[in-house]
């Protein structure tokens, strides 16, 4: 075990800035709970197929959003191939 005064520091500064970065965190924490549901008529979640409550999905209208979706994404694959359009940015 290393006990000099160099890795002391290091230990002892890590450890103050992991419990600095966990406060921030924790005090920027935001609750679902404490948000409002989303309006089932606004533009965006019409067009995402948002519901509020899971169980009123349609599966059929769901399948049928999963295959547009599918065939967007083919088309901007060949799209990207053919080098119309830049790929899309990797996923962090």
């Amino acid at each position: 075990m290393d006990n000099s005064r160099r890795s002391f520091f290091k230990r002892g500064l890590s450890t103050v800035a992991a419990m600095s970065v966990a406060q921030l965190v924790a005090q920027r924490t935001a609750f679902a709970a404490d948000l409002p549901h989303l309006d089932e008529a606004n533009a965006q979640a019409v067009s995402l197929g948002y519901k509020a409550d899971a169980a009123t999905v349609d599966p059929a209208q769901l399948e049928a959003m999963r295959h547009a979706d599918k065939l967007a994404a083919q088309e901007r694959a060949k799209a990207a191939a053919s080098g119309a359009l830049p790929p899309p940015p990797l996923p962090l």
